[in-house]
């Protein structure tokens, strides 16, 4: 009797391996699916913002303290309970996130190295917090190292925003209109050290306050990547009427980009800004040809102009558009003072003399300075 108990436990032992054998693959092959529609859902939500938290103690009443702090403004949605391994954050994704959420918080816990990692590559976190590091699990752990590199795979995961301290580069002035270029490329050279001050040039009545208020928007959005920012606006009203009346309409967006940059090296040097930076790329539209952008070069004198986005197609430049929360603000349907007067067919390969032979049509030094008597400064 004995001898059948031992055979029989062996025969129970075999056969549980045997059948976790063979369920092994279809369980790997559902969680395997499972997981993909979880990251189907995350990429879909393009403008949710992920916090990994994780810690030895502490990452769950964290979790719950941030739920309801930041629950005040926004549409929050974080892991219930104790759903912190892989597939526990697999499963609150597919049954919980929906597309209304704003932020996500995602507990991420672990009981070997590797399993943060884990999680983070599914769920790629914005931001990160360790609560603590403690001797939790050291028998799976085997260490307080190990503890401490696998709590550290979460601060691994998270893209820092990079560039340089804001001011070490000194300040320059940014043409910022109501478009999707301008704010990024505020962004990139902010990015460096610059501390940005912006200016909107308007066109009433030809532009509206909606359009304004949408350039407020922008200059808003792209304050806490740049620390702080100025906007001014000037009227190019007089300006665009002047050109519309004397001079030949294929040069009208060259001629009034001229004004611009004339207007915004004046505020520049005022703002003690020693460059001036545009959201101009190479061949996007016909005042951004090569020809073209040395006619608009000629009109900010000394002052470099910077072009960031100068070697950007447009799908490169809306894919950072949405990265700092702009892209929604910049694609709102108002006018800006370029597009009222756009002629049928602009001059993309112009020379400086024929454009100065169109200036002479008008009193440049009057309008430009009756254009920078309209500045008026925007409290942001």
């Amino acid at each position: 009797p004995a001898l059948m108990l031992v055979l029989s436990i062996l025969l129970q032992h075999r056969l549980v391996m045997l059948y976790n054998d063979l369920l092994s693959p279809a369980e790997r092959a559902i969680s395997r699916k499972f997981r993909n529609e979880a990251a189907d859902i995350l990429a879909s939500m393009p403008r949710l913002k992920i916090v990994g938290i994780t810690g030895s103690y502490g990452k769950t009443s964290t979790k719950y303290f941030l739920h309801q702090l930041l629950s005040v403004r926004f549409n929050v949605y974080m892991t219930p309970g104790n759903f912190n391994t892989t597939l526990g954050v697999v499963r609150a994704i597919r049954e919980g996130l929906r597309p209304t959420h704003e932020i996500f918080l995602c507990e991420m816990g672990a009981r070997h190295k590797g399993d943060i990692r884990e999680i983070c590559d599914l769920v790629h976190p914005h931001l990160g917090i360790i609560t603590s590091v403690g001797p939790q699990h050291l028998e799976t752990f085997g260490s307080l190292e190990t503890v401490l590199q696998t709590k550290l795979e979460l601060a691994d995961a998270v893209k820092g925003a990079g560039g340089l301290p804001v001011g070490t580069s000194k300040k320059a002035m940014l043409l910022l209109s109501g478009g999707i270029d301008s704010p990024v490329a505020g962004h990139m050279i902010a990015k460096r050290g610059v501390f940005l001050s912006a200016v909107y040039f308007e066109t009433p009545p030809y532009t509206g306050a909606a359009a304004k208020e949408k350039v407020v928007s922008l200059a808003k959005i792209l304050k806490p990547w740049c620390g702080a920012i100025n906007l001014f606006t000037v009227s190019l009203t007089k300006v665009q009427e002047a050109l519309y009346a004397n001079c030949r309409e294929e040069y009208f967006t060259l001629l009034l980009r001229r004004f611009m940059m004339r207007c915004a090296a004046a505020l520049a040097k005022r703002e003690d800004c020693l460059a001036l930076v545009t959201g101009e790329s190479v061949g996007q539209v016909a005042s951004q040809t090569i020809p073209a952008l040395a006619v608009t070069n000629d009109a900010a004198g000394e002052l470099p102009v910077l072009r960031p986005l100068i070697g950007l197609d447009k799908e490169e430049i809306i894919t950072r558009s949405r990265q700092i929360g702009a892209f929604e603000t910049s694609i709102l349907p108002y006018e800006d003072c370029c597009a009222m007067f756009t002629p049928k067919h602009p001059k993309t390969n112009p020379s400086l003399a024929d454009v100065l032979e169109e200036e002479k049509k008008i009193d440049v030094a009057a309008l430009t300075e009756e254009a920078m008597a309209t500045l008026e400064k925007i409290p942001l």
